[in-house]
């Protein structure tokens, strides 16, 4: 995945262009020329596209860990705390084609933090 998306604080008006590397259901990686003015666990604000999907998703996101540095630049893993329902489908259709989503896959609720409303194989038996 090489998605051109953009992070920013909530505060800032400026926004700093990342590169999507991967992306599931409970977060993100994304690569950044240069260290990002933000720390964890800084909520920031996450705009990106997904391959084959022409819409623009918006997402909040709490950085994991300080980036690490590397020949590509600087590497992040973000965590979503809030996600649009039609952001998560976008994010299934793509990783199901992989193997990566069961089908039986459920839908967080709108602004809940993954993994709230849903339900692990054992409590469905």
């Amino acid at each position: 995945m090489d998605e051109v998306a953009s992070i920013a604080s909530p505060r800032a008006s400026d926004s700093q262009s990342v590169q999507l590397l991967d992306i599931t259901l409970a977060g993100v990686n994304f690569v950044s020329p240069s260290r990002l003015p933000f720390h964890s666990p800084d909520t920031l604000s996450l705009r990106f596209s997904l391959p084959g999907k022409p819409r623009l998703h918006f997402a909040a996101v709490h950085l994991m860990a300080p980036p690490i540095h590397d020949d590509s630049g600087f590497r992040y893993t973000a965590k979503f705390v809030t996600v649009d329902p039609h952001t998560v489908e976008h994010i299934v259709q793509l990783s199901r084609p992989y193997g990566i989503v069961a089908d039986d896959a459920r839908i967080p609720d709108a602004h809940a933090l993954p993994g709230q409303g849903q339900t692990d194989q054992a409590s469905r038996n």
